[in-house]
């Protein structure tokens, strides 16, 4: 493809960015975290898969997108399981990446649920959702906050502990929600907090999909290294737990009392 064809396109993917920073700037206080993602989308567009991955999502769907804000009177949290499907994730010890997300996803949502949110997931089967899917989905459906579950992996079994993973922008939004998250985490006790962390493993220039095509606050939680047995054991003791307080993190984010559940009960 010629350079002219490249710039065409690179602008249409820009055009795009901006209009859907527009259609969500809500009354919620994130219109800066919006245009600040928007940002490094464009500055980040410099592969040509990437660039046409943009233009696919159209006008049409941002004006749903507009529609989802329009009118909507409860916060929205869109849970992501990572990995499924074909797409295992990592493994190690008998756990599969795809399977241990998915459950504490819906761990989570069942918390959630007991307080006047709404909880929106990318997957709630084991089915593979395309990465560039996830994010689309959070911001076609006006979700508030982003929050995608996986486990980490390492080729030495030593190897340990927790960590968060947020934009390379490092916007205030992102790291605040994600503070929250790993003090809850880091109360449980034999954890270890491997820190928040802006891009990603391979390239900390490079954010994950989460984060960089997301319009809304998000992070990305690795729960312990499924390559490490005391990780292993640690979460399937404590996931339950662990789940409760990740909900928990995020009702604070929003300022929800949690003594507060729908049913009246403290």
């Amino acid at each position: 493809m010629n350079e002219d064809k490249i710039l065409a396109a690179v602008v249409t993917a820009f055009s795009v960015c901006i209009l859907a920073a527009a259609l969500y700037v809500t009354d919620r206080g994130h219109a800066q975290i919006r245009m600040q993602k928007v940002s490094v989308q464009v500055q980040s567009a410099l592969t040509l898969q990437e660039t046409e991955n943009a233009r696919e999502q159209t006008e049409d769907e941002l004006k749903q997108a507009e529609d989802a804000q329009d009118g909507k009177e409860r916060i929205v949290i869109c849970l992501d399981a990572g990995h499924g499907g074909s797409d295992g994730g990592a493994e190690g010890y008998g756990y599969v990446e795809k399977e241990q997300t998915l459950e504490l996803c819906f761990l989570i949502r069942d918390y959630l649920l007991q307080y006047d949110v709404d909880v929106i997931m990318t997957r709630e089967e084991d089915v593979e959702v395309v990465k560039l899917k996830r994010p689309f989905y959070a911001n076609e459906h006006g979700a508030d906050v982003l929050v995608s579950i996986h486990r980490n992996n390492y080729a030495r079994s030593s190897a340990s502990g927790f960590e968060i993973w947020i934009g390379k922008a490092d916007n205030e939004e992102d790291r605040r929600l994600a503070q929250l998250i790993m003090d809850n985490i880091m109360s449980v006790s034999g954890g270890y907090n491997r820190g928040i962390i802006t891009g990603s493993t391979t390239d900390r220039f490079e954010d994950y999909y989460i984060n960089r095509y997301s319009l809304m606050p998000s992070c990305l939680i690795e729960m312990g290294f499924i390559s490490n047995k005391s990780d292993n054991r640690l979460l399937e003791e404590n996931k339950e737990e662990y789940a409760g307080l990740i909900a928990q993190a995020i009702l604070t984010y929003f300022d929800i009392d949690l003594g507060e559940k729908k049913d009246g009960k403290s």
